[in-house]
């Protein structure tokens, strides 16, 4: 399905079967998976170390394999949606208002609902969140907007699950280790707001 979204919006800037989508849509998610890289670590370590990480994620033999003009497979699809994910979450969680909170939050769920259904590996964005969050909380190091933007980002997961996928989607979104993870902190979180509100900042 996602070859031809992307070789209908190819199409704006020309004309391309959808043979020549397949054969070019590696290196173009190669590219923008590059830039997203790249911006999330500058928010996070600053330009340099943005610098760096782009360039060793781009000698990385397996990632050039499946980046090639032509080998046209989902795993990049998943790294892609994977950095998008955790992107709009850092977005999120770095916006001073609370409406930006929501909107990224909000956005984040999406983007990894969509790439859950592309690959398998963007998982590992829940991993990422959920332990940082996890960790966060264990030590009580947590903020009421962090906690608004995990509680926004966790739920809408469910919705865009129930939209997308329906019920049957929305299983496999909750069971298993790391769907109990993710919403155990969930709970816990919006446990604390209620019990806490006055203490956190």
């Amino acid at each position: 399905y996602f070859l031809v979204w992307f070789n209908k919006i190819l199409n704006i800037f020309g004309s391309y079967t959808l043979d020549y989508t397949t054969i070019l849509f590696p290196v173009i998610l190669m590219a923008l998976s590059t830039i997203l890289l790249f911006l999330l670590v500058k928010r996070l370590l600053g330009w340099k170390t943005a610098i760096l990480s782009a360039l060793i994620l781009n000698i990385i033999p397996a990632f050039l394999h499946r980046t090639n003009v032509g080998f046209s497979d989902h795993d990049i699809l998943g790294i892609f949606f994977l950095l998008l994910t955790i992107y709009l979450f850092v977005i999120g969680l770095q916006s001073k208002k609370l409406h930006w909170n929501i909107i990224f939050s909000i956005l984040a769920g999406l983007a990894y609902i969509v790439g859950r259904y592309a690959a398998g590996n963007v998982a590992i964005a829940l991993l990422v969140i959920g332990g940082a969050f996890g960790i966060k909380t264990l030590f009580n190091k947590i903020s009421k907007s962090e906690i608004y933007c995990y509680s926004v980002w966790a739920i809408s997961m469910i919705l865009f699950s129930l939209i997308i996928g329906g019920f049957s989607s929305l299983k496999n979104q909750v069971t298993g280790i790391v769907g109990f993870i993710i919403y155990s902190i969930l709970i816990i979180l919006i446990t604390k707001l209620i019990i806490e509100k006055p203490k956190i900042k």
